[in-house]
């Protein structure tokens, strides 16, 4: 489905879990024992990259 025709509650969905789930819980969750360590990394893979493709 083309980025411009999601619907917005399916949009809002994505968005939720890709930007909740996938970055402000972790950073959460790891977030202070990193910031002891002094260390460590949270790396964010995007969820859907093959179906977001935009044409020039």
């Amino acid at each position: 489905m083309p980025f411009e025709k999601i619907p917005l509650p399916g949009g809002a969905r994505v968005f939720d879990l890709n930007l909740i789930g996938g970055l402000l819980l972790p950073c959460q969750e790891f977030g202070p024992a990193m910031c002891q360590r002094g260390r460590g990394s949270i790396i964010k893979s995007p969820a859907l990259p093959h179906t977001c493709r935009f044409q020039r």
